[in-house]
């Protein structure tokens, strides 16, 4: 009996690492790559319902944050207020929010947030739902993030991340660490030797569902 539950604890374990593992691993494949780096022509839909084009929504030589979320998303406001205070930081990245919900909800969103204030955050419906498939997104909040040169360097899915995290996949090249007095990309070290280092995502939901599923696992 004892040697059965130590074999069950020590397998569930092993089952949660390699999950947190996957769940960690955001790097996006030479596959992935060659498509998300094609970026789509089709048309997004502005606040005031004018049709525009995806890939004119990209400004060149500015690393951008395509964020997936939905209107009636806990977790989507807390990254968008998370992105919102580190703002200064996060000044020369263009952040594109894209929700396939009805433009009505995604106008109360914006308007909530105040996002007419911030510049470098834009907001756009997607009615078909063609980019959330585009770049195989299936939780909230998401996003695929573009260096400078519009090379898609990393994807996040259903994952709450901090600015460094953000800063990191924007700028691969320019930052390695970042500390909470930097101010923005350029005061950046690439120093290992850092204090205040950041844990650069956050999944709550996702890392409560697999300790449920090895407590079960335990339990029977």
């Amino acid at each position: 009996m004892i040697k059965t539950l130590y074999i069950k604890s020590l397998l569930s374990t092993l089952l949660f690492l390699l999950l947190v593992g996957q769940l960690f691993c955001q790097d996006i494949s030479e596959k992935e790559a060659m498509k998300f780096n094609q970026i789509p022509t089709n048309a997004v839909v502005d606040m005031k319902h004018k049709k525009i084009a995806f890939n004119k929504l990209f400004v060149s030589n500015q690393a951008t944050v395509l964020m997936f979320f939905s209107p009636d998303c806990d977790h989507c406001e807390h990254e968008l207020e998370k992105i919102q205070n580190s703002n200064e930081k996060l000044s020369s990245i263009n952040f594109i929010l894209l929700s396939n919900r009805p433009i009505e909800l995604i106008q109360a969103f914006a308007q909530k947030h105040q996002l007419h204030k911030y510049s470098n955050i834009q907001v756009y419906a997607d009615p078909e739902n063609f980019m959330a498939r585009y770049y195989g997104i299936g939780g909230y909040p998401s996003m695929l993030i573009y260096t400078q040169q519009h090379v898609a360097s990393k994807k996040y899915v259903s994952m709450i991340i901090n600015d460094v995290a953000i800063l990191r996949a924007a700028y691969p090249l320019k930052i390695n660490y970042c500390t909470d007095e930097d101010v923005n990309f350029n005061n950046c070290t690439t120093s290992s030797s850092v204090k205040n280092r950041h844990s650069p995502f956050f999944s709550l939901p996702v890392l409560m569902f697999i300790m449920r599923v090895r407590f079960n696992f335990l339990t029977s």
